[in-house]
């Protein structure tokens, strides 16, 4: 009877050990409040998504796995300005998040901030410089009458890119010629 009793014993114990094992595996497996979101989005719930991803930034939680959802929902509802006012806060935050600062700059393109498209740019430039940037600040630098930044640049396109056009090389001449400096830098 003794030996039974140990037996059953070690059975209880093995019982409930399996049992607290279960609980804490259910416990981990609970999906997080981003999954959560992710999932609503998804399922194309977007009001309960968007509550999810607003709790989320607000209890401190400023990720790009946050920012990037919400503020596509944003867009998609037409709240342009919301999803600048998200971006902008993010990139404060995340100021060499190259793909936070594109997305934000397509923002300010859709929201008409010239200004503020023009300093973004500026900013990716700097992060990631590259000819097309370069040549796309060139083009707003001309159009705002900021010929010492358009000149600037075109200097730096034809130094830093040994396949720079004609165009750019025209372009720094004249700006040279205007100022009533030497040419000769491209001879």
């Amino acid at each position: 009877m003794i030996k039974s009793f140990s037996v059953h014993k070690y059975y209880l114990i093995l019982i409930c050990l399996i049992a607290v094992a279960g609980s804490l595996l259910t416990y981990l497996m609970k999906p997080s409040d981003i999954e959560i979101a992710h999932i609503y989005l998804k399922d194309k719930r977007y009001e309960e998504a968007e509550q999810k991803y607003i709790g989320l930034w607000e209890s401190g939680n400023h990720n790009s796995f946050v920012v990037q959802p919400l503020a596509n929902i944003y867009v998609a509802k037409g709240e342009i300005s919301a999803a600048v006012d998200l971006m902008e806060s993010y990139t404060a935050e995340n100021p060499k998040d190259y793909l936070a600062l594109q997305q934000l700059g397509a923002y300010y393109q859709s929201d008409y901030k010239s200004n503020e498209y023009l300093s973004n740019l500026e900013a990716r430039y700097h992060l990631k410089p590259d000819q097309e940037k370069a040549r796309e600040l060139a083009r707003i630098y001309n159009f705002y009458s900021q010929l010492k930044d358009q000149k600037n640049i075109l200097e730096d396109i034809v130094k830093a890119y040994p396949d720079a056009t004609n165009q750019d090389y025209h372009d720094l001449a004249y700006l040279y010629a205007k100022e009533g400096g030497s040419v000769t830098f491209f001879l």
